[in-house]
C-alpha cells in the first residue's frame, strides 16, 4: 500500500517517530510520500529520505499557508534543492482561502511559479485546495499546459468537481475525511472509477473515525482503505492493489527526469566462471567510460568504445576467477572529464539497488577524476560494509601495453577476497592502480604519462599487489557487520576552489568570494596552511565568513598537513574562523563540502563536519 501525502517529519511525531513508523510498515506500507511546506520542513523531510531510501519519497514545494510575502525567497531555496536532489513531485502547493485572503494574490503567483517548475523538471504537483477549488482550477486552466499533472491532495469536493479535476488529468488523493459522516464523499467515490483515486492520510492531521480529532497516523490509511472499499463494493485488498497501482504509475512519470535519473535501465552482461569449484562470491562491475573500455579500429584508424559483451576477448582472464561477475554499464558512458555530482549519485544509488545482490563493487572509471569521485562516493555511501574499488587504465584495453588488464583482473581479486571468517578484507571505497590498493578520498592523480598515476601520501597504502596480495591490515577500515548501508542523495556545487599564488590580485579574489549562492570555498593555501597577509585579502576573507560562507584550508603540497597559526602568515585564518583542512587532499575537501551542503542547512554544524574526519579523508 503507498501513502501518497504524509507529514511524517512534523514535530507532533517527535516523540514516538521511529515507533509510529514501525506501525506503518507493520501495516503494509510500502513507501510514504512525504509533501514539503517551506524551508524549515526541509531538513527534517531530507533525513528521513536518507534514513528510507525508496520509503519515504520527498516533494518539494511551498505550501499556500506558508505564503508570506518573502515568498520569493522560499521559491528560491526550492529552487536550488531541486536542482541538487531528487524528487518524486513539487507539492504541496496551491490555494487555501479557508482562513483569510490576505496572501491570495501572493499564493495565486507562487503557486503558477512552481507549476513553471514542475515542468522545467518534468515532475507532477500536489495540490492543496482548501476552499479554494474553482480558483485553482482557474490558474491550472490559465497555466495552459496539458502536460501538467498531479493530485488534488484530500480531496473533499462534490461529484462536479471530482469530474472536473479527472478532465484536467488529476488524480484524487482520498484520507480520513472520506470516513467522517458528514463528509460528503459517499456522494462522489461510488461515482468515480477508482483508477482515478490513490489513498493518503495527511498525518499527523485529519485522522478517520474512530481517531478522529486525534493525532492521525500512517498506520491509519487501513482505514481509508476499507471505507473506499466499501462505498466501491469491492474488498479492501481489490481496493489497495488498485490505488497502489495508481501510485506507482505517477512514480514512472517522476523517474523520467533527464538531469537526475535513478530508475534507469542499464546492460548487464553476466559472467560464468568457467572453474569447476563453487563460487565463492559475486562481483558487481560499473562501467563508467574512460581510457579503459577503448579499442582500436583499424576501419576508422581511431579509438572507439568497445563493446562489454566482448570482455572475455579482451580480458579471457576473467572467465578463470571463481566468482561470479556481472558487468553493468551505464546508459551512456562518458570521459572522466564530464562527472557530475548527478552522476555520483547514479552510481551510489545503482550500489543501493544493487548491495542485497552482490558481494562487492568494482567502477571502471577514467583516470582524470577518479579520485574526485572515489571521494565523493565515500562521503554518499554512509555505513558501507563492502568492497568498493575504483580502478582505470592509462592506455586503452585495445592497446598492446595496456595496463587496464592487470588493474582490472587484481581489483576484481581484491573486491572478492575474504578473511578466514568469511568477512571481505576490505569494506571501504579505494582505488586500485599499478600494484596499490589507495583509500579513495585519501588518493590524488600524479602522472598522465606513467602507470604509477595515484598516490597517497598522507595515508599508507591498504595493499600491495605483487607475487602476493600483501594487506597492511592496521590502515584498512574494520568490518563491522550490523550496519546498515545509508546512501546520501544529496550534494551542492555551490562551491569553489581559490589557490593562492604569488601576485594573486583583489580582482580575482573577489569575483571568487562573490560569486552569486556561493556557500564555501576550498583555500588551497602555501605549505603548512599559509597565505598572503595583505590587508586586502584579510578584509576579502573577513568579509566572506561574515556572510556565511565557509572557507577550508588545504595545503597545495601533496604531503604534510595545514597547521594554522604555527607560522604569522596563517594565525589570521584562524583567527577569522578559516577551517583547517588537516591533510586532507583538495579532490576530498571540494566533494566532502559539496556533501556536507547537501546534507546539513546550519553554518556552524557544517563547520563542525568540515573540521571532522567522516570517512577516515583526514586526520585530526
Amino acid at each position: 500500500m503507498i501513502e501518497t501525502h504524509a507529514h511524517i517529519y512534523s514535530d507532533d511525531y517527535a516523540e514516538d517517530r521511529d515507533a509510529m513508523l514501525d506501525r506503518a510498515w507493520n501495516a503494509g506500507i510500502e513507501q510514504i510520500w512525504m509533501p514539503n511546506c517551506d524551508h524549515a520542513t526541509i531538513p527534517g523531510m531530507m533525513e528521513l529520505a536518507e534514513r528510507f531510501p525508496g520509503k519515504c519519497l520527498p516533494m518539494m514545494g511551498l505550501h499556500p499557508t506558508y505564503v508570506k510575502d518573502d515568498f520569493e525567497t522560499e521559491l528560491t531555496i526550492i529552487e536550488e534543492w531541486l536542482e541538487k536532489a531528487s524528487f518524486i513531485a513539487i507539492g504541496e502547493i496551491g490555494m487555501d482561502l479557508f482562513w483569510d485572503k490576505t496572501f491570495q494574490e501572493q499564493q495565486e503567483k507562487a503557486f503558477l511559479y512552481q507549476c513553471k517548475l514542475a515542468r522545467k523538471h518534468n515532475l507532477w504537483i500536489d495540490i492543496h485546495s482548501r476552499s479554494a477549488f474553482w480558483e485553482t482550477v482557474k490558474l491550472i486552466e490559465e497555466f495552459g499546459d496539458p502536460n501538467l499533472k498531479g493530485i488534488f491532495h484530500c480531496f473533499t469536493g462534490t461529484l462536479d468537481e471530482a469530474n472536473k479535476a479527472i478532465e484536467l488529468g488529476f488524480k484524487l488523493g482520498i484520507g480520513g475525511v472520506s470516513t467522517f459522516k458528514n463528509g460528503g464523499l459517499d456522494k462522489v467515490i461510488p461515482f468515480v472509477d477508482i483508477e482515478h483515486l490513490v489513498l493518503e492520510t495527511d498525518a499527523p492531521y485529519l485522522a478517520p473515525v474512530p481517531y478522529r480529532g486525534k493525532r492521525n497516523e500512517v498506520a491509519y490509511i487501513d482505514l481509508v482503505a476499507q471505507r473506499v472499499a466499501d462505498l466501491k463494493q469491492i474488498t479492501k485488498q481489490e481496493a489497495i492493489i488498485a490505488t497502489s497501482e495508481n501510485a506507482r504509475k505517477m512514480l514512472v512519470k517522476a523517474s523520467s527526469i533527464p538531469q537526475k535519473q535513478i530508475c534507469m535501465s542499464y546492460s548487464k552482461i553476466h559472467i560464468n566462471p568457467i572453474s569447476p569449484e563453487p563460487t565463492v562470491g559475486s562481483v558487481l562491475v560499473i562501467y563508467t567510460g574512460g581510457t579503459l573500455g577503448m579499442v582500436y579500429e583499424t576501419k576508422g584508424k581511431q579509438l572507439v568504445p568497445f563493446n562489454f559483451d566482448q570482455i572475455i576477448d579482451r580480458v579471457p582472464e576473467i572467465s578463470r576467477l571463481n566468482f561470479d561477475i556481472t558487468f553493468l554499464s551505464l546508459s551512456e558512458p562518458i570521459d572522466s572529464s564530464n562527472m557530475s555530482p548527478e552522476i555520483w549519485i547514479e552510481l551510489a544509488t545503482i550500489i543501493e539497488q544493487e548491495y542485497a545482490q552482490y558481494d562487492s563493487f568494482v567502477i571502471l572509471h577514467g583516470t582524470d577524476t577518479m579520485a574526485y569521485t572515489a571521494s565523493a562516493l565515500s562521503f554518499l555511501l554512509d555505513n558501507l560494509n563492502k568492497p568498493v574499488i575504483l580502478t582505470g587504465a592509462q592506455l586503452p584495453i585495445g592497446v598492446a601495453r595496456s595496463d587496464a588488464r592487470e588493474n582490472v583482473i587484481t581489483a576484481l581479486e581484491l573486491a572478492a577476497a575474504k578473511n578466514e571468517n568469511g568477512q571481505p578484507m576490505i569494506s571501504e571505497v579505494c582505488i586500485y592502480f599499478n600494484s596499490m590498493l589507495l583509500r579513495g578520498n585519501r588518493s590524488k592523480k600524479r602522472e598522465s604519462s606513467d602507470f604509477n598515476a595515484f598516490h597517497s601520501e598522507n595515508y599508507p597504502a591498504l595493499a600491495n599487489a605483487g607475487v602476493r596480495i600483501e594487506y597492511n591490515l592496521p590502515y584498512i577500515k574494520s568490518y563491522e557487520p550490523n550496519q546498515q548501508l545509508t546512501v546520501h542523495k544529496h550534494m551542492d556545487n555551490h562551491v569553489a576552489f581559490l589557490k593562492m599564488f604569488p601576485g594573486i590580485s583583489q580582482l580575482v579574489v573577489d569575483s571568487i568570494l562573490n560569486i552569486k549562492g556561493l556557500k564555501g570555498i576550498v583555500l588551497e593555501t602555501y605549505g603548512a596552511g599559509n597565505a598572503t597577509t595583505a590587508p586586502w585579502f584579510l578584509d576579502a576573507i573577513s568579509t566572506a565568513i561574515a556572510r556565511n560562507i565557509l572557507i577550508f584550508n588545504v595545503s597545495q603540497c601533496d604531503g604534510g598537513r595545514v597547521a594554522q597559526g604555527h607560522y604569522e602568515t596563517s594565525r589570521f585564518l584562524k583567527q577569522a574562523g578559516v577551517v583547517s583542512g588537516s591533510d586532507i587532499t583538495p579532490e576530498a575537501a571540494i566533494t566532502k563540502m559539496m556533501y556536507v551542503f547537501g546534507k546539513e542547512q546550519d553554518v556552524e554544524k557544517c563547520k563542525e563536519m568540515l573540521a571532522m574526519p567522516l570517512r577516515g579523508e583526514m586526520s585530526i
